[in-house]
């Protein structure tokens, strides 16, 4: 099994090397499943794309699959959550297919037919065979469970493929971010590894084929991971470590992750709602369009609160008329705030450098929206915020924010958020949350990287020279426990000080030492 004490050590040497518009600064035959079910030689080339994604699949066999889940569980019930897991895992593979071509390897045979799965007694839009119609399906090869992952590998390399990564069907936890962060990683390490609780891994990929990896490993037990580490050391290989998740293989596993499966049964929240606005947008052409509202939401070690933000601002989007997408961007948190995203239905990814401005200018690159929502993990927006803000912006509104409220009662808390109704540049903090034509954002090149704090001032103070900036009467709601933690009167004189010494020109090293040194628990 995996010692806790190692996982921090591998989170902390988390760093995604993936940026997007930089703001701030095989020899066997496979079947193509789809219209047609075409038959092909497996060959990657001409693909358009550089990455291949490996996944195991077991064949839908009882007694077969979840064997020490199954002797607990029941036959029946334990087949019922690998379609889930499997359903769960191709959605998250379709979510990455920008960066990499699936390719199922089924463990006995390629099936003629697949269990449906229900999500409230009806089929989900993909279920059946239809879960597998994007990706090339092939046969696993070898003696051992290493031989045939090092097969497969062989083959997509031989196809033409210059990144892989395997993952097996598994892991309730495993997401789209996770496997985009993968892919990014090997633009600049030569291999990539995600530890699993039990002493395995959920992911391995490399950018060329080291067979000695696959080779006199004692699988299925809690010394698999370590071991494929030192074969990377010791060939040298550069390798990132992703966080470290849980594969369901037996009932504690079950029984843990209990919660995620009944969501995954039912559809995630989140997702559900992207079901939806997907069909109010997609209309009668079969096509998806773009959101209207782009949100975007930087974290950092946020665990222990996400769970419920998420949940309460799910319930606030839920009556939305307004197109929208959710991207939360990690700073490289070593807790499980990717996982509890993940869990919640809400995109996850990990930006290549920490801080707030680089966070948010990374999950900019990524949007789709007409419009920017920029929103703190602990501030909910007001009930039809985005109708709001397309209101505003269609009357020629270009960027906004809304007032401030705390969730504290005191006067003297009252008093500070009042003020936050003027347009003043004293009175601009980033938990108003911030709205902004994409393309304005882009063409004033974001959020100012080398800005650990003050960033959101000085965004705030370059929008009002472009004119057209709003402060919408609604408010925002967001937690006070900063304040509680120290002082009400003592932490807005600090940051009244913080803000004096910016625009007296003091450096910016300066500025976060004061941070530091006066605030409780700062995250810089």
């Amino acid at each position: 099994m995996a010692k806790k004490s190692d996982q921090s050590a591998r989170q902390s040497r988390l760093t995604d090397p993936g940026n997007d518009k930089g703001y701030g600064k095989g020899n066997s035959s496979e079947n193509r499943q789809g219209n047609g079910s075409e038959n092909r030689q497996g060959n990657g080339k001409g693909s358009g794309l550089r990455g291949a994604l490996i996944i195991f699949v077991k064949n839908a066999e009882p007694g077969h699959v979840k064997t020490r889940l199954a002797a607990d569980l029941g036959e029946k019930e334990t087949m019922e959550v690998y379609m889930r897991l499997v359903a769960h895992t191709m959605e998250q593979a379709a979510g990455a297919r920008t960066m990499a071509e699936p390719f199922v390897y089924f463990s006995r045979e390629i099936p003629a037919r697949w269990p449906d799965v229900k999500r409230d007694g009806m089929p989900v839009a993909r279920s059946g065979m239809d879960l597998f119609k994007d990706a090339s399906v092939r046969v696993q090869q070898g003696r051992d469970l290493g031989q045939r992952m090092k097969r497969a590998f062989q083959e997509v390399y031989s196809a033409g493929y210059d990144r892989a990564v395997i993952i097996g069907s598994d892991c309730p936890e495993l997401d789209t971010s996770y496997l985009e962060q993968a892919f990014s990683a090997l633009e600049s390490h030569d291999a990539v590894a995600g530890p699993a609780i039990d002493g395995g891994y959920y992911l391995l990929g490399m950018r060329t084929l080291h067979p000695g990896v696959f080779d006199n490993k004692p699988w299925s037990t809690d010394s698999v991971f370590e071991r494929t580490l030192q074969d990377f050391k010791q060939a040298g290989l550069r390798t990132y470590l992703l966080p470290e998740l849980r594969d369901l293989d037996t009932i504690g596993d079950y029984r843990q992750m209990e919660p995620l499966l009944k969501r995954m049964a039912r559809g995630h929240p989140g997702a559900r709602q992207r079901e939806h606005q997907d069909h109010l947008q997609a209309g009668n052409t079969g096509q998806e369009s773009p959101p209207f509202v782009s949100m975007i939401i930087p974290v950092y070690n946020e665990e222990d609160g996400l769970a419920s933000f998420l949940h309460a601002l799910q319930s606030v989007l839920s009556l939305e008329k307004v197109s929208y997408e959710i991207i939360m961007v990690d700073g490289g948190s070593t807790d499980r705030t990717v996982a509890v995203a993940g869990g919640a239905g809400i995109r996850c990814v990990v930006s290549p450098r920490k801080g707030r401005a680089a966070q948010m200018n990374y999950g900019a690159g990524l949007t789709r929206g007409k419009i920017l929502y920029f929103l703190h993990a602990d501030t909910l927006p007001p009930p039809g915020a985005l109708s709001k803000i397309k209101k505003a912006t269609g009357k020629g509104t270009r960027s906004g924010c809304f007032r401030l409220s705390f969730d504290e009662p005191s006067r003297l808390m009252r008093f500070y958020a009042w003020f936050t109704r003027f347009d003043l540049l004293p009175f601009r903090y980033g938990d108003q949350s911030l709205f902004v034509n994409a393309s304005l954002f882009e063409r004033m090149g974001g959020f100012r990287e080398d800005h650990a704090v003050m960033e959101d001032n000085e965004f705030f103070r370059r929008l009002r020279k472009e004119g057209s900036f709003v402060v919408l009467e609604d408010r925002v709601v967001t937690s006070a426990r900063k304040y509680r933690e120290n002082g009400f009167l003592r932490l807005q004189l600090i940051f009244t000080l913080i803000f004096v010494m910016y625009y007296l020109g003091f450096r910016q090293e300066t500025l976060v030492s004061v941070y530091r040194r006066l605030i409780a628990r700062s995250k810089l």
